[in-house]
């Protein structure tokens, strides 16, 4: 086998002695928000509306849909109680123990402080 250019070897060098940062997004990945936002909405619908669609976005078209959503978002407590997804945490526990520095990304809720707390 060949040696690899200089410079190829120093950026190879580089790599590897620099940290090991993962990121990680939050909802979807990490947290179960569509599940938690399906749950609200469907308490809240009425039995003459229909079915949720499988895509809980094409619903924020519609203005009384999305005053839902950002009232659902408010509620004290609603961003802390998401469920885990399983499979998320245990890449982010692989990740951990193979010596990856985890971070987590989230967008925060603009419009609701408590949601940015209990994130």
């Amino acid at each position: 086998m060949s040696n690899p250019d200089p410079m190829i070897q120093g950026v190879l060098d580089e790599a590897a002695r620099s940290p090991r940062i993962a990121l990680f997004d939050m909802d979807g990945s990490l947290a179960d928000f569509d599940g938690a936002m399906r749950k609200s909405l469907e308490s809240l619908r009425s039995p003459l509306e229909p079915d949720l669609p499988v895509n809980l976005w094409d619903l924020e078209r519609e203005p009384h849909i999305r005053e839902r959503m950002r009232l659902i978002k408010s509620v004290p407590g609603w961003w802390r109680s998401l469920e885990p997804i399983l499979n998320g945490m245990a890449i982010v526990n692989v990740a951990r123990e193979i010596g990856y520095s985890i971070n987590v990304l989230t967008k925060g809720p603009s419009k609701h402080s408590i949601g940015w707390a209990e994130k």
